[in-house]
Order: structure tokens, then C-alpha cells, then sequence
């Protein structure tokens, strides 16, 4: 399959995002990751649990999910320091109190992987009440930027943000019926990582589309294992995300990705993605330039 600025499409991982390559390691890092405890967020908790963090912290609302996820790396990688944290994102209080919680604990944090989203299910635009449609605002946008100012508060010098982001956002013209409040505030907190980008230029923050993943959240919409459609496997985002975050991949600093894509490839692209507009959110066909006059 040929899609978007790779000729080769993965839908499960391989040799290139294997986190136990030596080049990967996140040796001596202490890594957060918000909704960690199942689904995609747990899937990169073990991925990095084998790329050799030496402590990964599971935030998330359910303690019963955090510790299920604890004792998961921990059979799979039991030198790991995994550490749950509860919290609800789209809490100031509770979320700055998770941060520095973690802070004493451990030490200053040196990775966040903000993944925690909220979707109640599909809905129609001009019935859904504002108040229903907004409530994806609070968690995807709101406690997306609560995480990020948190995190930065206790974070190490040269921090690193992989915001686990959705096709469903940036796939336009493309009309995903009963996803108006999840599309529009999953590109919002996308662009408002873009922004963070520029504001923090020491940090290294790239978008990440997972791929499609059975998760609960995709039950809410029929996506359940067994169905015909190909799914990609939870290994897939977890390994890549990994690789996101490692020096090979400095040159997608700001940009929005899919781990389906190759990595191989996209690192022959590097200079091209790097200095130019690539992978980022644009009108297409418009290479926008300031104007010469202003009327």
C-alpha cells in the first residue's frame, strides 16, 4: 500500500522501531504517559519498558486499569520502576499534583507521551448537545495543555512530547460521520502542540497518528478484533513512538506522523521534512508567504 510520503505501509512493527535497538534506548529516562494503563498508552509503556526507561509512570482515572497495566511491564520487563499515578488531566489541581508527585519521587521528567483522550461515541452535529460536544474539548484540548504546562514545570532540561494524535483530525475533505467534537478537538490540541513547538524550541515535540488499533475506545464505534477490516497491532504505535522519541527521528521536531509509515524512508526525506512545510497542518496547495504589501 502507498500512502502519504512513504511507499511502504506497516500495520505491525519491524526490525527499523525495535525498542531494544541499542540506538533507541531510553536508558536512565523517566517517561509519563497519560491514559497508560490500557489500550495504545499501554502498548507504549511496554515499548518503552523495553527500550530500558528506567521509570514509567501510568496516569490515568482508574486505578484498577493503572495497576492491570502495571503488573503487565512489570512481568514483561521487571527491572523497569512503573509507578501509578492517579489523576484526571482536565484537572489543574490534579494533574500539577501528579507531576510533582512524580517529581520527588523519581526525579525531573524527561518524556511525556500525551495520550489520553476521551470519546463518548458518535453523535450528529445538530442534535448533540453543546454541552455533550464540548466535553471532548475538556479532556483532549484542555487537559492536553494542563499535561504540557505540568509536565514543563518538572521537566529536564531539553524535554521531549510525543502527542499521540488521530488521522480523524487532519483527514479532510474526508467526512467521518458522528465524530464532529473528537475530529475538531484532537486537531486543536495538535495545532496547539505545533504552537508549544515554536514556544519551546529546546523541547522535541512531534504528533504521532497511531494507526487503527482495537482499543475501548474503538469498540464505541463497531471496531472490535474479528471484524474483516485490516487493524494494526498496539505494537505497531508502541515501537514507532519509541523511535519518535530517539535522536534518529530529531528532524521530525513539530511535525504531525503516522506510524504506519516508514521509517527507513523517512529518514532518506529528512532535510526535505526538516526545512520545509511537510507534515504539518496547511491549506493545501497554498505555500503561504508574507505579503510584500498590505493594503
Amino acid at each position: 500500500m502507498e500512502a502519504g510520503p512513504t511507499k511502504t505501509w506497516h500495520s505491525d512493527t519491524y526490525p527499523s522501531i525495535d525498542p531494544t535497538r541499542p540506538s533507541l534506548s531510553l536508558a536512565k529516562k523517566t517517561v509519563v504517559i497519560t491514559g497508560g494503563g490500557s489500550g495504545i498508552g499501554l502498548a507504549i509503556a511496554l515499548s518503552c519498558a523495553k527500550a530500558g526507561a528506567s521509570h514509567i509512570a501510568l496516569l490515568g482515572r482508574r486505578k484498577h486499569i493503572l495497576d492491570q497495566g502495571k503488573a503487565e511491564i512489570a512481568a514483561a520487563a521487571p527491572s523497569v520502576h512503573v509507578h501509578c499515578v492517579q489523576a484526571d488531566i482536565s484537572s489543574a489541581k490534579e494533574i500539577d499534583n501528579a507531576f510533582h508527585h512524580i517529581k520527588n519521587t523519581v526525579g525531573p521528567v524527561d518524556i511525556l507521551v500525551n495520550n489520553a483522550a476521551y470519546f463518548a461515541g458518535a453523535s450528529n452535529t445538530l442534535t448533540v448537545s453543546p454541552e455533550d460536544w464540548f466535553s471532548a474539548f475538556d479532556v483532549n484540548v484542555k487537559g492536553s495543555l494542563l499535561t504540557a504546562q505540568a509536565f514543563l514545570d518538572v521537566a529536564s532540561p531539553n524535554p521531549t512530547i510525543a502527542n499521540i494524535s488521530t488521522a480523524i483530525a487532519h483527514l479532510s475533505p474526508v467526512y467521518f460521520p458522528g465524530f464532529s467534537a473528537y475530529s475538531s478537538s484532537k486537531l486543536a490540541a495538535t495545532q496547539m502542540f505545533a504552537y508549544l513547538q515554536h514556544e519551546r524550541p529546546d523541547a522535541h515535540i512531534v504528533s504521532i497518528h497511531p494507526g487503527r488499533v482495537i482499543t475501548e475506545m474503538s469498540a464505541k464505534v463497531g471496531r472490535v478484533a474479528g471484524k474483516a477490516e485490516v487493524i494494526d497491532t498496539p505494537e505497531l504505535p508502541g515501537d514507532f513512538t519509541v523511535w519518535a522519541l530517539s535522536d534518529e527521528a530529531r528532524f521530525l521536531k513539530g511535525k504531525l506522523v503516522w506510524a504506519n509509515w516508514d521509517v527507513d524512508e523517512l529518514k532518506a526525506q529528512k532535510d526535505d521534512i526538516a526545512n520545509g512545510n511537510w507534515l504539518t497542518i496547511s491549506i493545501q496547495g497554498w505555500p503561504f508567504q508574507e505579503p510584500t504589501k498590505r493594503l
